[in-house]
């Protein structure tokens, strides 16, 4: 299962900080990848009305 996390010593305010970073790259890379397979999809459609 999952790794079990302890916010830092840093406190709550850092920690949240450091989270809704992450969320915002991750959010970003998922956005890239939807763009990517679209864009892949479309293709084989193209492929496919040849």
């Amino acid at each position: 299962m999952g790794e079990i996390c302890k916010l830092g010593k840093r406190g709550l305010k850092a920690d949240a900080e450091w989270i809704e970073a992450h969320r915002k790259l991750v959010g970003a890379r998922f956005e890239a990848l939807d763009e990517i397979i679209s864009e892949m999809k479309k293709e084989g459609s193209d492929d496919s009305a040849s």
